[in-house]
């Protein structure tokens, strides 16, 4: 995956710094005002090994939203990051949540959000260009494998 912020939250050591990733994806959410609401399969899947069980689940969302409504439902404790998925189509969001002792071992909950979106013919998008270069929304190459 490829981190579309100015850095993971991971590595940032002040509030400020955590603040101002969070104000780089409510900036990538503003894009997406710009283009349509298209209908979004969002796909949650939990990464940490505590939670590695918990089943994935899909819902549907809408663009213009998508971000804010995940930063809403999602354990953000210690911060989130936004990345561009593997084909650099769709957009992930990784959660980190509050931490957690799991088999002697400390780490934050982990749990990812892919977002695909698609248009009225059921198509999906490549929205990363146009968040990363303004590029025209395209149809993806690929076809999400749920």
């Amino acid at each position: 995956m490829y981190l579309l912020t100015s850095k993971s939250v991971l590595t940032c050591t002040t509030r400020a710094e955590k603040k101002m990733l969070l104000n780089e994806i409510d900036e990538f959410q503003m894009k997406l005002l710009k283009v349509g609401n298209y209908d979004c399969i969002v796909v949650r899947q939990f990464k940490d090994p505590a939670h590695k069980r918990v089943p994935v689940v899909t819902s549907k969302k809408k663009l213009h939203s998508v971000l804010f409504d995940i930063l809403e439902e999602a354990d953000i404790h210690t911060g989130a990051d936004l990345l561009a998925d593997e084909t650099k189509e769709f957009l992930v969001l990784l959660a980190f949540g509050t931490n957690i002792t799991y088999e002697n071992k400390t780490s934050p909950v982990v749990c990812e959000y892919r977002i695909f979106p698609y248009d009225s013919n059921g198509t999906f998008l490549n929205v990363v260009d146009f968040m990363v270069s303004g590029m025209p929304i395209m149809p993806s190459q690929y076809k999400p494998d749920f």
